[in-house]
């Protein structure tokens, strides 16, 4: 498939990174030439420096010969006019176009026209909105992804000194196979491992797990250690769109939501469209009023359009106590620091949105994708099919390439938490772990035997 992606910055690099890995022809376009040499050295793809717009660079990227444009600029005006130029040059490719305005999204009667029937758009803060959600549901975890509609997650939890996990080698601890879990990733000392049987964990890692018995299950918290936080009270930093929405669902499912946010026609706007809500006018950094609204919340989400709010606001819910803080910001560099300073978890809706891309484009077998842990893992479900090399093997014969894991088994609709002799049969659809940039190993693995 021949690709072309403009815009160079966390999400079009990082979806031109997977594409490349599953072999397509990729030509990234970007108008800053520091960035563009940045990708040269790092990816094996085409680059193209110049204004996405410009007649001439479309036709040195090779619109006209294009299956898939991707429009991931930072600015929605330009992602409208590339997806427009596409669909008068190239019927026939397919678009993706990112806008961030949420007044454009909610205009869907313009992505509607029979002229766009081939454009696909996506919002960052949307897909950063299910992932808050998600999170929201699993007490304590700092990340968690679904699969299939919600129906298989992975969860990550910060392992407490008091776990029975700590200590010994991972195939000596009978309460495992128990509570139906796998631990199918750990962040020790800020390295990813994929664990094997002699894999000794230590209080502090940053542990991925499946489980049959649900992660808010008394046996499966007790074996990392965690008690659950009851949802008291969640105060969001910030009653934009995104706030909004988070705090409507929350409504929904009976939470007490507290939104502080600094716009008092906004305040207004809030107040009067969501009953129960108790909005409060604010800034997200106000140390007296932040203090007092805290009190009794058990969960804190940064969640203005300023990341950097964002950041700060967390840092002060946790020095004031809260027990559970969670902020949204797309800076690398606080992504990697808020562990360390008591942010218990980050969403980036840039991120987020590399998923939602990755779910769009996954080909043949690979039925779902996403990243992990801000990019650096892969999970992959795949479907099993007759005479592929997964069909009726056993797990510990399949030759899974080193740091590749199986990590759930769907089977008529029953969820496996898989050991070593479970033999795979066509139908079964198998959740792969990886880290990033393996995914062509798995490929291979689904072609036939």
């Amino acid at each position: 498939m021949n690709v072309i992606i403009f815009g160079a910055g966390m999400v079009g690099n990082t979806v031109a990174k997977f594409l490349t890995e599953q072999d397509h022809n990729v030509t990234l376009v970007d108008h800053r030439p520091e960035i563009i040499q940045e990708i040269q050295e790092s990816l094996d793809i085409q680059t193209l420096l110049g204004e996405a717009t410009g007649r001439g660079v479309m036709q040195q990227a090779g619109l006209e010969q294009a299956d898939l444009v991707l429009a991931v600029t930072d600015s929605d005006e330009t992602n409208i006019v590339l997806s427009l130029i596409v669909q008068s040059q190239n019927r026939n490719a397919r678009t993706i176009v990112r806008l961030r305005g949420q007044h454009y999204m909610e205009n869907s009667g313009l992505w509607q026209e029979r002229s766009l029937d081939r454009t696909l758009v996506f919002s960052p803060e949307q897909a950063a909105v299910e992932r808050l959600l998600d999170l929201l549901e699993v007490s304590r975890a700092f990340e968690v992804t679904s699969f299939l509609g919600g129906a298989v997650r992975i969860a990550g939890f910060s392992l407490d000194v008091s776990s029975p996990l700590i200590g010994q080698p991972l195939m000596q601890l009978a309460v495992l196979p128990e509570t139906q879990t796998l631990i199918v990733a750990v962040e020790q000392q800020g390295e990813i491992i994929v664990p094997t049987g002699k894999t000794v964990l230590q209080a502090g890692d940053r542990i991925y797990v499946t489980t049959g018995l649900g992660f808010n299950n008394t046996k499966v918290r007790n074996l990392f250690g965690l008690h659950a936080t009851k949802q008291r009270k969640v105060l969001l930093a910030g009653g934009g769109w995104m706030g909004a929405r988070v705090a409507e669902q929350l409504l929904k499912g009976g939470i007490d939501v507290t939104i502080i946010e600094r716009d008092r026609s906004r305040c207004r706007w809030l107040a009067e469209t969501m009953d129960g809500l108790t909005v409060i006018n604010g800034g997200a950094t106000d140390h007296n009023k932040m203090r007092d609204e805290l009190d009794g919340a058990s969960t804190f989400v940064g969640i203005t359009n300023k990341h950097e709010v964002n950041f700060i606001a967390a840092l002060m819910a946790h020095k004031l106590n809260v027990k559970r803080v969670i902020a949204v910001m797309d800076n690398e560099a606080y992504l990697n620091m808020a562990p360390s300073v008591g942010i218990d978890a980050a969403v980036s809706p840039k991120l987020a949105a590399v998923g939602m891309i990755l779910r769009i484009l996954r080909t043949g077998q690979m039925i779902d994708v996403a990243p992990m842990l801000n990019g650096r893992l892969e999970a992959v479900f795949v479907e099993v099919r007759a005479n592929s090399r997964l069909d009726h093997h056993p797990i510990n014969r399949l030759g899974l390439p080193k740091g590749v894991i199986i990590a759930a088994v769907m089977r008529d609709q029953a969820i496996l938490i898989p050991h070593g002799n479970l033999m795979l049969t066509p139908g079964d659809k198998a959740l792969f772990i990886a880290p990033s940039g393996t995914l062509r190993h798995i490929g291979r693995m689904l072609e036939a035997a």
